[in-house]
């Protein structure tokens, strides 16, 4: 009843005029209250036809819209007319957040955050960039402490697994035989849950540019605030609880393996950045194909390079 007076009464207050109404985080609001999916669907098949109201959904897990709102078996499937992935800054949009930083400390902060807006603007508070990144990640009470296990708590029933799945990719297993042996688990399963984190954007599988053979692909983190923190949190936890022992360790050890972190990202930016030039007068030529290339050969193992 609560949600039918609701719409009753945007659709009376709204007359002709045009009229949007937002709902965000729905899928606490379909939580608390199952029914309001099919409430909606109704108000869309009925109500809603002769007035200009347009209502938008907007949710954080990407299961849940994915499945309960765009789904085959949701009450809304078909009546959605756009749909719209919110897509994390890039390198050149996240270093607006950092005006102040040089090109090497964006790179790390574009490197640690994702492009996440809300995590941006967590680090953008901190003077310094290493305080930032201490405090965020390196804390127990920090913002980014805790966040890699909550989104996946969130999205996933089984979370432990999976964050061992990503632990093991972000150390350098990247084959499914490698991460099998990092998780004890079987190929057969740890392919599944590859494929659920593949589709919730955490992890991408890619192959050599120009060949497309399974056996040739490798897996690898997208989501680069996981990459960050799956890379440097958890074999730090045994320091991070005594704040005595962290500012040592990220000191002496943690900040001598960013160079190496960044390393990746710089490859993705560099991609990024052809891809922002591509078609205009700075590039001579169109890319068709943007990606890298390797080798099993032992003769030329682990030569990669941009091919174009």
């Amino acid at each position: 009843m609560i949600g039918r007076k609701l719409f009753d009464y945007f659709i009376e207050e709204s007359g002709d005029d045009k009229t949007v109404l937002f709902i965000d985080e729905f899928p606490y609001l379909a939580a608390c209250y199952p029914p309001i999916s099919s409430i909606i669907q109704k108000y869309c098949d009925n109500k809603f036809l002769n007035t200009n109201i347009t209502l938008i959904l907007c949710g954080s897990s990407m299961s849940f819209m994915e499945n309960q709102v765009l789904g085959y078996k949701s009450p809304l499937y078909g009546r959605i007319d756009m749909q719209i992935k919110v897509e994390p800054f890039d390198y050149l949009g996240s270093s607006e957040f950092f005006p102040s930083l040089n090109y090497e400390d964006r790179l790390l902060a574009f490197g640690c955050t994702g492009g996440i807006p809300l995590y941006m603007n967590k680090l953008a508070k901190y003077n310094d960039i290493n305080e930032g990144i201490k405090s965020l990640f390196f804390n127990p009470n920090g913002f980014l402490y805790e966040e890699p296990s909550l989104l996946l708590k969130e999205e996933l029933r089984t979370p432990n697994l999976y964050e061992s799945i990503i632990e093991a990719i972000a150390l350098g297993n990247a084959r499914l035989n490698e991460i099998s042996n990092y998780v004890k688990e079987v190929p057969t399963k740890v392919s599944k849950y590859i494929s659920s984190l593949i589709t919730l954007k955490i992890l991408y599988k890619e192959n050599p540019i120009g060949n497309k053979s399974p056996k040739k692909g490798i897996y690898k983190i997208e989501d680069k605030m996981f990459k960050f923190y799956y890379s440097f949190v958890p074999k730090n936890n045994l320091y991070i609880i005594r704040p005595s022992l962290i500012d040592k360790v990220y000191d002496q050890e943690i900040k001598s393996k960013f160079n190496k972190y960044l390393g990746f990202i710089f490859e993705e930016v560099s991609k990024q950045y052809c891809m922002h030039i591509n078609g205009t007068p700075k590039l001579p030529f169109i890319l068709k194909k943007l990606g890298k290339w390797w080798v099993n050969n032992p003769k030329e193992k682990d030569k990669k390079k941009l091919m174009f």
